[in-house]
């Protein structure tokens, strides 16, 4: 079955049959359109939608001189109608849509233990809901007249259409995406006063709960190149001979997991008017995510799962020895010292000398295909069926075979996972900046 769309291919389909071109591929290339700038290239400026609404209020109330509250909401929503999804064609006729909706909710007290001394604690709760890149008006593979259904009810539409040397066409291969992001934090800083000194220490506490799902290729995608069986990957497109099938097919709903917990002193000293000298430190532990069905993968060259003693050898799960349930290590010793002082020579306003030196970790979530990428692609939970060759079917790429069933592992096993033994990046930062006032409204800078 295909759509009254496509249904008009079928009447040319014995001339295109008869001359080795695919009826259904003369269809996908309606989703090129013709030339208008020259007879190859085709520009034209595509409107972007978006609407928003946003609120807030805030409630004080002050108990005494020494002791206030605050509480503050903040509520905001939206959605976006793009006319081209950022992972996707750069021709027309594929738009998406996001949803967004925030809320953020703050509890502060404030209390004043003496002049010089002064405690501030918080509570704070952000829950953010993102639906990303959700299909619109897209044909789906059945709806085309390809013989295999999209894998996903909330990531149906068109297929991605590689083409070496041309512009792809089609829907994007990845998404969409809905999330739902609840975090809860409490905090507590201390401030003293003292002479030359100014001193705050403080910790906090930290829960992220993300609950998603994302469609990763679930219209598949398809390759064309431009050396197999022809020269041309348009011509090998029209004679229905692509050179790979990918689908993902798996289980990519996501329970995430994360706690995080910090503390830190830090002192100001004001040595006299001309210097000022700053010194601290901050300690965290890092903490992976972990999912809630420990539904995480990594690979371990040499290693053979106990948890699937039939899964590949290298991949190992949450629950084989020596991976934990974030797959690495909870890491401990995050200490992050930070100096710097600033210096004026001469003591008249003239001059200006500053320098600082810290490090900063990252989470380990942080960095390309970590923070959502690894968890998803964690087999055999996610699932990727691929074809790869000069016989691969074009309307029909499964060729009768059945659905791989879920949670088994497929060959060839396509996964991107975090090391288990991955430890979180730092970065040191070092700066100088030296400043000379020349006139009252004039002044030259050199920073480093």
């Amino acid at each position: 079955m295909i759509s009254r769309r496509a249904e008009r291919w079928y009447r040319a389909g014995e001339y295109f049959r008869a001359n080795s071109i695919q009826w259904l591929s003369v269809f996908i290339n309606t989703f090129y359109p013709l030339g208008n700038t020259s007879p190859s290239i085709y520009t034209s400026t595509r409107v972007a939608q978006n609407e928003s609404d946003q609120f807030g209020g805030r409630l004080d109330f002050d108990q005494s001189e020494k002791n206030q509250f605050f509480a503050r909401y903040a509520y905001s929503n939206g959605y976006n109608v793009n006319p081209f999804s950022v992972g996707g064609s750069p021709a027309p006729g594929f738009p998406v849509r996001d949803d967004l909706t925030g809320h953020s909710a703050v509890l502060s007290n404030t209390h004043l233990f003496s002049p010089s001394v002064t405690n501030s604690a918080r509570l704070t709760f952000f829950r953010f809901l993102f639906n990303f890149d959700q299909r619109i008006g897209q044909l789906t593979p059945d709806e085309l007249g390809l013989q295999y259904n999209s894998s996903s009810n909330i990531g149906a539409g068109s297929p991605f259409f590689n083409l070496s040397g041309y512009s792809p066409v089609g829907g994007a291969i990845t998404g969409p995406r809905d999330t739902v992001q609840n975090t809860f934090e409490i905090s507590d800083n201390l401030a003293w006063f003292h002479n030359r000194h100014s001193v705050k220490i403080g910790g906090e506490f930290r829960r992220n709960q993300i609950n998603a799902i994302q469609a990763i290729a679930p219209n598949a995608f398809f390759v064309f190149s431009s050396s197999l069986p022809t020269s041309d990957a348009f011509a090998n497109l029209l004679l229905g001979k692509q050179v790979t099938f990918y689908q993902g097919i798996g289980d990519f709903n996501r329970g995430l997991r994360n706690w995080g917990t910090a503390a830190y002193a830090q002192d100001e000293w004001r040595l006299s008017n001309r210097l000022t000298f700053n010194y601290g430190l901050r300690w965290e532990i890092i903490t992976p995510n972990s999912e809630i069905h420990n539904r995480l993968s990594t690979f371990v060259p040499g290693y053979q799962s106990r948890v699937f003693p039939d899964a590949p050898p290298g991949i190992l799960v949450v629950g084989d020895p020596g991976v934990s349930s974030g797959i690495a290590a909870n890491y401990y010793k995050a200490l992050m010292p930070r100096v710097g002082l600033a210096l004026d020579p001469t003591g008249k306003g003239l001059w200006s000398i500053r320098a600082a030196y810290g490090i900063f970790y990252d989470p380990l979530s942080n960095g390309a295909n970590l923070a959502f990428q690894a968890p998803l692609s964690s087999v055999p939970w996610g699932q990727f069926f691929q074809i790869a060759g000069a016989n691969v079917p074009f309307v029909n790429p499964y060729g009768g075979q059945p659905v791989p069933p879920k949670n088994t592992f497929l060959q060839p096993t396509t996964t991107v996972v975090l090391d288990n033994a991955a430890r979180p990046p730092y970065a040191q930062d070092w700066n100088l900046s030296i400043q000379r006032s020349l006139r009252k409204i004039i002044f030259l800078k050199y920073a480093m």
